[in-house]
């Protein structure tokens, strides 16, 4: 999602990417972090639990222009500033919800899908970075938002997926 979601922003976007093999060491998230910022990134997407620590403290080292993206909560207090956006897990509403359906005699036991839709996911409120983004990117990225809730954009999940998307028109 996240490399047809940066080929959508931008057609002819380089993606880099890299491995810890490690979530718990914060010093490889941050010296790949520091490769990748030599290599030319200037905005690091990590997933990669607590080594992704390491990747916002690179961003932060490296200034201005330099951005990490947080993961599963709200990290952009961390390096204020230095910290895109953060993508939530909404685990809150997820809960809130539960509670609420077996509170009121209708919980049904299963999987459930807690999508960009439902509220299950999203992006932090930028808190220190929204002056950063241009008006017309944060408005591209509510007609994205709107068009994957209403099922016109289907992010895709795979890399041969993500191979065949094609960007849609904002």
């Amino acid at each position: 999602g996240y490399r047809a979601g940066a080929r959508t922003a931008k057609s002819d976007i380089r993606i880099l990417s890299s491995y810890t093999g490690d979530w718990d060491d914060v010093s490889k998230g941050k010296s790949q972090a520091e490769q990748q910022f030599s290599n030319g990134a200037d905005i690091i997407f990590q997933a990669a639990g607590k080594a992704g620590l390491g990747v916002i403290k690179a961003a932060e080292e490296k200034g201005v222009g330099f951005y990490a993206v947080g993961v599963d909560q709200d990290q952009d207090g961390i390096a204020p500033g230095r910290v895109l956006t953060s993508v939530m897990k909404r685990l809150d509403n997820a809960v809130l919800d539960t509670v609420k359906h077996v509170k009121e005699g209708k919980f049904v036991a299963g999987r459930q899908l807690y999508d960009l839709k439902s509220g299950g996911v999203g992006l932090s409120e930028m808190k220190y970075t929204r002056k950063d983004i241009p008006t017309e990117v944060l408005a591209n990225v509510d007609k994205l938002t709107k068009m994957v809730e209403d099922g016109t954009v289907v992010p895709p999940t795979t890399l041969e997926d993500e191979a065949k998307f094609s960007p849609p028109k904002l």
